[in-house]
């Protein structure tokens, strides 16, 4: 079933674009495999260090986190009587990107300290 609207068409295009970073990443990989905690890597070259590895990590889960963002705004937005977000559910839903944000901060400073209790806290966000 299609509902003809101006804003869930412009979903669309904008909601679907985080889904790209994601999927590259999980590509990338799927190809240069390391467990960064341990320092591990399968292949010994510069596309397969930690700090990419890291970097791809981060890039795909805050599009990630921000693609459920705009999806709970949508569906915030259908659900609604007026014409507009909720101002909990805008609140929030940009909070959880925030912490996104700060836990891939700590999880950048464990990789580069590696002292396990940053993983703790980028956890517990």
């Amino acid at each position: 079933i299609s509902f003809p609207s101006p804003y869930l068409d412009k979903v669309r295009v904008v909601g679907q674009a985080p889904r790209h970073p994601n999927a590259l990443g999980c590509a990338y990989r799927g190809i240069f495999p390391s467990l960064y905690l341990q320092r591990f890597t399968l292949w010994d070259f510069w596309a397969n260090s930690i700090v990419v590895d890291r970097t791809f990590a981060c890039i795909g889960e805050i599009a990630w986190i921000s693609q459920v963002t705009l999806c709970l705004r949508h569906v915030d937005k259908e659900l609604s009587e007026t014409d507009q977000t909720q101002p909990l559910t805008s609140f929030l839903s940009w909070t959880a990107v925030v912490i996104c944000v700060i836990a891939e901060g700590t999880s950048y400073y464990n990789t580069a300290t590696t002292n396990e209790l940053w993983v703790a806290i980028e956890v517990g966000l």
